[in-house]
């Protein structure tokens, strides 16, 4: 069944929102032209899938982003709700819709201190509504 455009867009939207680190650019190459070996490719291949090392200045952040994600496998789990990507996604989506914006500019650690000292009830309740809508209208 083709998709239409609605569905599409959604999609697309989903991948620029959510990126998601399976699609590795670098599983099909065994070797190359030039006689690099596969085990001198396993090796680069190991070292670009680590992470970058964290940035050592500040940067912006939304707080409330750290708060959904910190507590949304918690809520999808006590609601039996659908656990699978998209539904998650789509949880985390329309909570961050329901809840204001809180950008903070600092540093990882400073950023994880403010963080712990957001209140929770409107993070849960915002959480709740966005699980019980999504496990009634799930997307697949």
């Amino acid at each position: 069944m083709a998709k239409s455009k609605k569905d599409l867009d959604k999609d697309m939207m989903f991948q620029k929102i959510m990126p998601v680190l399976a699609d590795n650019p670098f599983s099909g190459v065994a070797s190359r032209e030039d006689g690099t070996s596969a085990s001198e490719l396993s090796a680069l291949r190991g070292r670009l899938a680590q992470p970058a090392a964290p940035a050592e200045h500040p940067m912006p952040k939304n707080l409330m982003e750290l708060a959904v994600s910190q507590h949304i496998d918690e809520v999808i789990r006590k609601f039996n709700c659908c656990p699978c990507n998209r539904c998650h996604a789509d949880i985390a989506v329309l909570a961050l819709n329901k809840l204001p914006a809180c950008y903070f500019f600092g540093t990882a650690e400073e950023t994880e201190q403010q963080a712990a000292q957001i209140e929770t009830k409107p993070v849960y309740n915002a959480l709740i509504k966005a699980v019980l809508y999504v496990r009634s209208n799930p997307n697949h």
